[in-house]
């Protein structure tokens, strides 16, 4: 569907939101790959005041699942933070995500990976990795979150 919406508009700049890093980080790859002549950028992931990202299935979340949906973010700053206190190993740090997500009450984890963020494949260790993701989806009651953060790596 991008692809064609690309040849219909051939617009010179196209720009996709961080939140969903996975489709920022494939439509880069097809766009190189294609040698389409476009400009990809991101944009960062906007939040509201309580950490959560913008979206459109916010508006879905019961009272109590809106309550607890921010602990996705918090969860993901914790693993960064650790990440930037030096923990180098992605198995680690995966553990660490899962455990703070499934202590959020009636939370199903889908999944939560520490990733190469230009690839997006899993990663042995972030020493010498150029860019690294954590990446999440969790659901909330019917309500299906996702978010993501970049790991600052260890040198």
């Amino acid at each position: 569907m991008v692809t064609m919406l690309f040849e219909i508009l051939q617009p010179d700049i196209s720009v996709f939101g961080e939140k969903d890093w996975q489709q920022l980080a494939v439509i880069r790859r097809m766009v190189r790959d294609l040698k389409i002549p476009i400009k990809v950028l991101s944009s960062p992931t906007v939040r509201e005041e309580d950490g959560l990202a913008m979206s459109s299935r916010n508006m879905f979340l019961t009272p109590q699942n809106r309550r607890l949906a921010p602990r996705i973010y918090q969860a993901l700053m914790a693993t960064a933070m650790e990440s930037e206190a030096g923990e180098t190993s992605p198995a680690r740090l995966r553990r660490r995500l899962m455990g703070d997500l499934v202590a959020i009450p009636g939370a199903s984890v889908d999944y939560a990976e520490v990733v190469s963020a230009e690839t997006l494949a899993p990663l042995k260790t972030l020493k010498g990795a150029p860019a690294a993701r954590a990446l999440v989806a969790v659901r909330l009651g019917d309500v299906r979150l996702i978010d993501n953060i970049a790991m600052t790596l260890s040198r």
